[in-house]
């Protein structure tokens, strides 16, 4: 439950009359990335060094730079992040130069205009590729419904990207004031599933996971947007209190894990950092990172749950992209960096951008399967093309790569393959000659 500190309210004179007309803004890369559980999304607030120290609104350059950069060597390569003030709207940009792929930016105050236009200014579009506008505002009573519906959708006609919202899952639940208006607002579902504390208690990661399975299945039925549901934040402390460790921390994550790689749960790991200024609604608060207080060098320090991530892992494919005649066959390269002593396996599939159909080449060897045998840093899979002797433009392969095992994905994750046409050749015209 990231919250900012609390600032004035500034009136928008005339902004809830505007009519809350939804732009579809639906993308599916997009929305593919964030239901697959190789590619690691995290919630990120910038990092801090001591117990002591209060929010920091304008973090530098060279800050935020660490931060993603540690991140990034981490395993994540989508962000998520919570406003757009300050120098927090520098995020997004330095994202993209760290190399991560998704910037999903965060509006905080929905009642702020400068804020709000900051989604479409020229240093923060390029490089967002979505909106989530709002977090917990109106269960904290900081803006009504007819404020946040307004302002979400001012940022998709603006912006023209998707764009959605954050409240706690309770409000979305059938019965809530809101819940029908919520259930359809935006492009997809992105809950908070923070319920470590339920029913004015702390709970176990089992029991943890079966409130949250509980309300996700439900979104699941009752999403009424033509996206994913995802959960934006399913947060478990590793101090603060009874049952708060980093081995009930790990347990939890691995549950959640389990769940993503299954196909049953999709989420975004976090929050990235401690944030020792939290301090309401509790002492457990401060202690939902996956890196704890930074270092006395100022270097991540991340904690056990990190592990799961296999972060020293990755792979991804040496070209984007490769051509193939008809009729042959060629050898399409995968590359795994670091964390190379175990085996790993990555699914191989043939994405649905591509304008060759299923005749036009034979299916992937071992249904797309790939092994990298412990110590291996490349290997390949074959793509052969079928010659169907018809002279057509050419079509394309779109490869990609999902469900990985003992390693995650890079941003790389994608490969187009051109198939070249063989132009049949006239038949050859032998003159007869007679003997004379």
């Amino acid at each position: 439950m990231n919250r900012l500190p609390r600032s004035p309210r500034r009136s928008r004179p005339g902004l809830e009359a505007l009519e809350a007309r939804l732009v579809l803004t639906g993308d599916p890369a997009l929305f593919a990335a964030l239901k697959n559980a190789g590619f690691h999304w995290v919630d990120y607030a910038p990092s801090y060094d001591s117990l002591t120290d209060p929010y920091n609104a304008n973090p530098s350059d060279a800050k935020i730079t660490a931060d993603l950069t540690s991140l990034f060597q981490q395993g994540f390569r989508g962000l998520v992040t919570y406003t757009l003030q300050g120098t927090y709207a520098n995020i997004p940009r330095i994202a993209k130069s760290v190399g991560f792929q998704y910037v999903l930016a965060g509006v905080y105050n929905v009642t702020d205009q400068a804020e709000i236009a900051a989604a479409s200014s020229p240093g923060v579009l390029p490089y967002a590729d979505g909106f989530v506008v709002g977090n917990e505002g109106i269960q904290d009573g900081r803006y009504t419904y007819d404020q946040l519906s307004a302002a979400v959708a001012q940022v998709q006609q603006a912006t023209h990207k998707p764009t959605t919202t954050s409240e706690p899952g309770g409000q979305y639940y059938t019965g809530s004031t809101y819940s029908t208006q919520l259930l359809g607002l935006g492009d997809w579902l992105f809950p908070n599933t923070d319920y470590f504390i339920w029913g004015g208690q702390p709970t176990t990661p089992q029991t943890m996971w079966n409130n949250v399975s509980y309300f996700y299945q439900f979104a699941i039925g009752a999403n009424k947007t033509s996206g994913p549901v995802v959960a934006k934040e399913a947060f478990y402390p590793s101090d603060g209190g009874p049952l708060a460790s980093q081995q009930n921390q790990y347990d939890w994550y691995k549950i959640a894990y389990d769940a993503a790689q299954a196909g049953q749960f999709a989420f975004v790991w976090g929050e990235a950092f401690d944030q020792p200024w939290k301090t309401t609604p509790n002492a457990y608060e401060p202690h939902m990172g996956l890196n704890g207080l930074n270092n006395a060098n100022g270097s991540a320090n991340p904690k056990q749950v990190l592990s799961l991530l296999g972060v020293h892992s990755s792979i991804r494919f040496a070209r984007p992209t490769a051509a193939v005649a008809e009729g042959r066959s060629i050898a399409i390269t995968l590359i795994r960096t670091d964390g190379r002593a175990s085996a790993a396996s990555v699914q191989v599939v043939v994405g649905a951008a591509g304008t060759a159909t299923a005749d036009d080449y034979l299916p992937l060897p071992n249904n797309g399967l790939v092994t990298f045998a412990a110590g291996a840093s490349r290997t390949t899979i074959r793509l052969t093309a079928v010659a169907d002797h018809v002279f057509d433009p050419g079509e394309t392969v779109v490869l990609q790569l999902q469900s990985p095992t003992h390693t995650t994905l890079d941003a790389a994750m994608q490969t187009t393959v051109r198939i070249r046409n063989i132009r049949p050749r006239p038949a050859r015209v032998w003159a007869a000659h007679r003997l004379r």
